[in-house]
């Protein structure tokens, strides 16, 4: 950005004088006066916000929530939005009875392929599941942040011909009950998760998880078995 001219800054000067002088002010006291009723201005309008807070919280998740239940197939009365979600493709989205869905999750769905969420679920936000082939996840799934659930990839297997060129190759995604991936997972095409078990923040996990075992890493390995009263 060019520096103002010096005439425009002359004139400014002078508009400054002329205002201070019809008001009975030095330029000085003019821009006191305008600081400090800048000042009042920003105090009043943060009490105003501060007591209407809850009330206009409440109005923005209603409005999430209106929104997600307009763009999927199936939304239980018992989930809560906690931000914008993004839907890109067919929507074939059909999300349980029950959940907390935060801010930023993207859905991406190619028909007739479609996303199925049970009751219980919290996916939490930046999250990306995306579904060619089909993606189900199970009752009381816990989904942290920014994980990536894709039952597809880029086929390459051509090198006279762009990856970008080449299309999708997908295989569905299971996630049974009571699974917790941790945050920034990776779950690969084809896999499927046994129920109870966890995933270890930012593995890739590349082949099944039999029940109530642990895995991590990368890619994803067993490190041990869950067992009755195990606290993590």
């Amino acid at each position: 950005m060019s520096e103002p001219t010096p005439n425009l800054v002359q004139q400014s000067e002078d508009r400054e004088r002329w205002v201070a002088t019809a008001a009975g002010r030095s330029p000085g006291e003019s821009m006191a006066f305008r600081t400090r009723f800048r000042e009042f201005v920003l105090h009043a309008l943060s009490i105003t916000l501060r007591l209407t807070h809850p009330v206009t919280r409440k109005i923005r998740r209603l409005c999430w929530a209106a929104e997600v239940r307009a763009s999927v197939c199936r939304m239980g009365a018992g989930v809560y939005v906690y931000g914008p979600i993004r839907f890109l493709g067919s929507r074939e989205v059909w999300l349980g009875g029950s959940g907390n869905l935060y801010d930023n999750v993207l859905f991406e769905t190619v028909a007739p392929a479609r996303i199925s969420v049970g009751d219980g679920f919290r996916i939490n936000r930046g999250c990306l599941i995306s579904a060619h082939a089909g993606i189900t996840i199970g009752d009381n799934c816990l989904i942290g942040e920014y994980v990536s659930i894709r039952d597809n990839n880029h086929v390459f297997d051509d090198t006279s011909v762009p990856i970008g060129e080449q299309g999708f190759r997908a295989s569905p995604i299971t996630i049974d009950d009571d699974v917790w991936i941790g945050r920034g997972a990776a779950i690969l095409q084809g896999v499927s998760i046994g129920r109870g078990a966890v995933i270890g923040a930012n593995s890739v996990v590349t082949k099944d998880v039999p029940d109530h075992e642990v895995w991590a890493g990368i890619p994803a390995r067993f490190l041990r078995h869950r067992k009755k009263g195990d606290s993590g």
